[in-house]
């Protein structure tokens, strides 16, 4: 009906959309390592320490599922607005599809050789 939704939702959840809605957009946030990835979530301190195991292992895998999105963002450390604004601009049409298969591809391999 010519609306805009934005659904925060989990690597199978936005395949399942996908085929459902193959006009969907579909945009992967991540932080730049999976380093970054362990800092960000110790420092919460709201999960315990098996809890943060069972997210990283689901994230090394969710994480190689990056290439088949339309569009990958990482979100640094202290950059959040910036995240934010590339959002945006995917929106606005002003943001480089995910189309370099060499850099995903390392991108994925260096964030799983952790």
């Amino acid at each position: 009906q010519g609306m805009n939704v934005i659904l925060e939702i989990e690597v199978c959840g936005a395949m399942q959309i996908k085929k459902k809605c193959p006009d969907a957009v579909t945009i992967f946030i991540t932080p730049p390592s999976y380093s970054e990835l362990c800092r960000r979530l110790e420092e919460r301190a709201t999960e315990s320490s098996e809890d943060i195991r069972k997210r990283l292992e689901i994230a090394l895998t969710e994480i190689k599922a990056a290439k088949d999105y339309d569009y990958i963002i990482i979100n640094r450390a202290n950059e959040s607005s910036k995240a934010a604004d590339d959002i945006i601009a995917i929106y606005e049409g002003k943001y480089k599809k995910n189309d370099e298969p060499d850099f995903i591809n390392k991108f994925i391999n260096d964030f799983t050789k952790q």
